[in-house]
């Protein structure tokens, strides 16, 4: 009886946990195959430069129970940091800039769905070896991200990586989208890097 009660539990824990990201993909994607209104794309945007700044989002990890973590890209003059809660550690990576080249209007389409909008915002840059690519998007509303890093298939089984611009995070649509994740889930079960890259709640 009581195998029965944990066996039930644990399905239970695994169907919240799915739709826990379910909600967080309605809400950083909600509209991300719809219109948009339409902007060019600008000559200072070629480099990463442009984007200078601090992202915070979340990524992917089989390590966590809720199968995401918190996740800081910091880009600064011509370094690159990632760092990543993984539910059991922090995993920390660092890049140089030059290592990126931009990407094609064309390229950048082709990540799309037919006929998206979301192409005419997106400024792309991806690793001279294909990936890591950045995807940054302009003037992105709370419902968005500021930017989608794409690591490859391997490492997207779980989900797409998504951040929130720094502009995004200042007026409070991070923290906004935790929340939401909280109310679904339960309080202190995503990994942060500001407790080691573990959950808060055991």
């Amino acid at each position: 009886m009581r195998e029965t009660r944990k066996l039930r539990f644990n399905v239970l824990r695994r169907l919240a946990m799915k739709n826990v990201l379910n909600a967080l993909l309605v809400l950083v994607l909600a509209g991300f195959f719809g219109g948009c209104t339409q902007s060019t794309q600008s000559a200072s945007e070629n480099t990463l430069a442009a984007f200078e700044g601090t992202y915070v989002g979340f990524s992917p990890t089989d390590e966590s129970a809720v199968r995401m973590g918190e996740m800081e890209i910091t880009i600064k003059g011509q370094e690159i940091s990632m760092r990543m809660a993984t539910g059991h550690r922090i995993q920390e990576e660092k890049m140089s800039t030059v290592e990126f080249v931009p990407m094609t209007a064309q390229e950048v389409k082709e990540l799309f769905r037919e006929g998206s909008k979301y192409p005419e915002r997106t400024t792309g840059f991806k690793g001279t070896t294909g990936l890591p690519k950045f995807l940054f998007f302009r003037d992105p509303a709370e419902n968005e991200t500021g930017l989608i890093v794409k690591l490859g298939e391997m490492s997207e089984i779980l989900g797409p990586t998504m951040l929130f611009s720094p502009a995004q995070v200042k007026r409070g649509d991070y923290e906004k989208a935790l929340q939401n994740i909280e109310k679904q889930a339960g309080k202190g079960v995503l990994p942060r890097l500001r407790n080691g890259g573990k959950a808060e709640k055991k």
